[in-house]
């Protein structure tokens, strides 16, 4: 989770599922908002400690209901609800102004509900599906979840912004190991580019009926369109990498093929890149 609320504005897909991030500060900060109300003491008065009251009220509500949490949380539910309410009573108006002091069962069941709703969920959470993500080679494991792109060239999202989806989708199956997913998304990054740099190196002609990099590779040969260099580096990418993989029988078993594929296809999209001109300025009205 990125906000320090436990909510989380911009969740990630990955592969078709969720993904979200979530704050391990955010479960201590929480801990800390409903362990200050051992801090209350027999005889002292309710409006004493009524923003410590309101504090916990409000991080119980937020975590059980707004958090990340909020769905996996079944057992500790009902816990968390009876300490919230009972907190909720002396957060009214009429307690703070009564003048009213906690007695020693008011601080009884205070500590009771809180013990209570600690121990059911601290169990619960064991049983959380929670991972951490390793860092991949040289790769910051950030970047591979949420921008990917950043390891290509910055002007891939004005050149051929029909890329941008699919790296990062490959670069999230990089992140979470999944070898043959990420190839899957690398080639087809790299035909969204390649029907960019097509448009232009032909000038406009029409796309070849098969829009795969085999199609491509015969409609530019056959033209004679297009950098003898690239075109050497794309068959290899079909040949070496793509042929293979759209078998059943085929994958990528490794993270180090998945990061070798995505190296030679940065290779040539940063080629083509250079060879596609940037779209024109708007200009303003």
């Amino acid at each position: 989770m990125h906000a320090r609320d436990g909510r989380n504005p911009r969740p990630a897909m990955l592969c078709g599922g969720l993904m979200i991030r979530i704050s391990l500060a955010y479960v201590g900060t929480f801990t800390t908002q409903i362990e200050a109300v051992r801090s209350i003491k027999v005889g002292e008065k309710v409006s004493d400690h009524w923003f410590t009251l309101l504090i916990a009220h409000s991080a119980i509500d937020n975590f059980i209901n707004k958090s990340v949490f909020a769905a996996e949380i079944r057992t500790s539910r009902q816990s968390a609800t009876d300490f919230s309410n009972l907190l909720n009573q002396y957060t009214t108006v009429d307690q703070v102004n009564a003048g009213h002091t906690f007695d020693q069962g008011q601080i009884s069941s205070l500590e009771y509900y809180l013990n209570q709703f600690k121990t059911i969920l601290w169990a619960e959470l064991e049983t959380l599906n929670a991972h951490f993500v390793t860092q991949k080679r040289g790769y910051d494991s950030a970047a591979l979840i949420s921008y990917a792109e950043a390891i290509f060239p910055p002007d891939l999202a004005v050149k051929a912004p029909d890329a941008i989806p699919d790296i990062r989708e490959a670069g999230k199956c990089i992140a979470f190991e999944l070898p043959t997913a990420a190839g899957f998304h690398l080639h087809r990054a790299n035909e969204a580019v390649l029907h960019r740099y097509y448009d232009h190196v032909s000038g406009g002609l029409a796309r070849p009926k098969n829009r795969n990099i085999g199609g491509y590779l015969t409609a530019l040969t056959q033209s004679g369109f297009g950098d003898q260099r690239l075109l050497a580096t794309l068959r290899d990418l079909n040949e070496l990498h793509r042929n293979p993989l759209i078998h059943p029988d085929q994958s990528l078993e490794t993270i180090d093929d998945a990061i070798a594929l995505m190296n030679a296809v940065h290779n040539a999209v940063v080629f083509m890149l250079k060879a596609i001109p940037s779209p024109p300025a708007i200009e303003p009205t």
